[in-house]
């Protein structure tokens, strides 16, 4: 096993579920490349995640430190950035997560196409996702070997592919030098605009060989996953608005023109307002209507996004019924 100090990749976990953490573990100990060093941040968590970890001892060269508060409740971004500040010399980051794995051969292929291939600040693995018993549900659309950050979000905003934090490695001087994490509440939208503006005048690069894929878990303890909590969504559907706010504010200051068109912005906001409209009721869905239309300076109207809202939630409807 290497010293940390000379490898070149830093993953990084911010722990505070327990329940499929060894999953985790033993994806990375099966790593064919052990060429790394895990930091796990745990966030004050009441799980005991140092008896665990101490069983991968001399398997995997692991940094632990539990902090004495937990930040990740009030504030993800927060959290994430504090367990990246653990990291030593290593110049790659992969930020990932106390559920989900990785392929035995993620680290040996991100090191190949380091040396290989045309360099880049950001690469990117393609994801299956899992559900709680670790069964695969669904296979993510692939990314293409090379993708101009400006594609990535016209992609992200007209659904054609999904993002998750767990799927990235980044430079870690680079990461520092654009201004870390955009942070948003919840964390919600805030790993896309930091992809975003690592790869805008670049690119992001796939390892695109099929079986170097991460699995990422949908359960009832992933944020990402729960839509049961009104509280939750309400703050969800508002950082979606922040976050289409900061694309507008991005793209004005580079006086670049938007990669997408503002109707598939409004769909893509709109969707989670449709989510949040079955469970709770319409609430506060003319305000965010109402700001929307000022975000877009009028391009298009509050009727027309009313309208929008109104045909996806009964179409919505129409799909359930000919289910």
């Amino acid at each position: 096993m290497a010293n940390h100090i000379e490898n070149k990749l830093a993953v990084v976990i911010p722990a505070y579920k327990i329940h499929f953490f060894k999953e985790t573990l033993d994806s990375l100990a099966a790593q064919t490349n052990k060429n790394f060093t895990l930091y796990i941040g745990d966030d004050c968590s009441p799980c005991n995640f140092s008896e665990l970890i101490s069983k991968y001892a001399g398997i995997i060269d692991i940094v632990y430190k539990r902090f004495d508060k937990n930040l990740g409740g009030d504030d993800l971004v927060a959290n994430w950035e504090r367990c990246i500040d653990m990291v030593g010399e290593e110049e790659w980051v992969w930020l990932f997560s106390d559920d989900d794995t990785m392929a035995p051969c993620c680290v040996e292929n991100f090191y190949k196409e380091l040396t290989d291939g045309m360099p880049s600040m950001l690469y990117h693995f393609n994801v299956l996702r899992i559900d709680q018993e670790g069964k695969v549900i669904a296979t993510e659309t692939e990314y293409p070997a090379i993708l101009r950050g400006t594609d990535f979000i016209n992609k992200l905003i007209n659904f054609e592919i999904t993002s998750y934090v767990v799927e990235y490695i980044f430079n870690k001087g680079y990461f520092h030098q654009m201004g870390r994490f955009k942070n948003f509440d919840l964390a919600w939208g805030s790993d896309h605009a930091t992809w975003f503006k690592l790869s805008f005048n670049g690119d992001i690069k796939t390892i695109t060989d099929t079986n170097t894929k991460v699995r990422w878990r949908t359960s009832d303890f992933n944020i990402t996953s729960i839509n049961t909590d009104m509280a939750l969504s309400l703050r969800k559907r508002q950082a979606e608005l922040d976050f289409y706010k900061w694309l507008i504010d991005f793209f004005s200051k580079k006086s670049v023109h938007l990669p997408f068109s503002v109707f598939s912005a409004t769909r893509w906001i709109i969707q989670g307002m449709v989510i949040h409209i079955e469970r709770y009721g319409w609430g506060p869905v003319p305000r965010w209507i109402s700001e929307i239309a000022v975000i877009q300076g009028g391009k298009l109207s509050k009727f027309r996004c009313y309208g929008c809202l109104v045909f996806y939630t009964t179409l919505k409807k129409i799909k359930r019924v000919f289910k």
